[in-house]
């Protein structure tokens, strides 16, 4: 891949494999800037998971990466985040989550089942994103693909086979 492949691709996936593959050593100096990343993923959904544990996990996320909170604090919130995800996963009829599926559901016209599905996804990517930032470890989140948006991340690593 080259600078027009990149700025020219959607293929998020196909971009951090390209780059990973590149240059490993220069791929794991994006660390701060990936991390960013995921958690601005995140952001771009957040309207459609209303639970404030979610939104207090990026905002810790993103204070952790910037030096503003320690492990331990990411830690702690990670125990909220997992809470209100496994509510979902495990939401059962008749459904405490109804109205997250239903909103869901009419923005972005999904049956009830797979807008639940979809908020446990999203959910989940939320976790991992804020977790990822306190323990970056290179992997490529293939699974959660369907959030990442390649305008963002082109916003963060810009030209990067110069």
């Amino acid at each position: 891949m080259d600078n027009t492949e990149w700025n020219s691709t959607k293929d998020v996936i196909l971009m951090l494999t390209e780059l990973k593959n590149h240059n490993e050593e220069r791929f794991n100096g994006y660390v701060k800037d990936l991390q960013l990343f995921y958690i601005d993923c995140c952001e771009q959904k957040l309207d459609l998971l209303p639970q404030e544990s979610f939104k207090i996990a990026l905002r810790t996320a993103e204070s952790f990466i910037n030096g503003g909170v320690t492990n331990e604090q990411v830690s702690h919130q990670n125990w909220y985040t997992e809470a209100d995800v496994f509510g979902m996963d495990y939401d059962e009829p008749p459904f405490d989550n109804r109205e997250i599926y239903e909103n869901i559901s009419q923005k972005l016209g999904l049956t009830f089942d797979d807008a639940r599905d979809y908020a446990v996804r999203l959910g989940y990517f939320i976790d991992w994103s804020s977790l990822y930032a306190q323990s970056f470890n290179g992997r490529i989140p293939k699974q959660h693909s369907e959030f990442l948006d390649s305008e963002i991340l082109k916003k963060y690593i810009v030209e990067p086979f110069a």
